[in-house]
């Protein structure tokens, strides 16, 4: 059986690393976007706290007539 012998390191192999030049990177996994569709059929939920509208002005009654000395 023979010593493995190894080549000697060149600048190439050195500026790309022990493993040689890489490939382009893999493409992500392949998971389905996310799509908010802005015209879904159900009706939004209502809020924890639903506002209650602000109550109007007071209705006061009409004054009554003045009285001229």
């Amino acid at each position: 059986m023979q010593a493995p012998v190894f080549e000697p390191i060149t600048r190439e192999r050195l500026a790309f690393g022990w493993d040689g030049p890489k490939g382009p990177p893999s493409a992500p996994p392949a998971i389905p976007p996310i799509i908010i569709n802005p015209f879904s059929y159900h009706a939004p939920a209502p809020a924890i706290d639903p506002r209650v509208p602000p109550m109007g002005p007071p209705i006061m009654p009409p004054p009554g007539p003045r009285q001229r000395l």
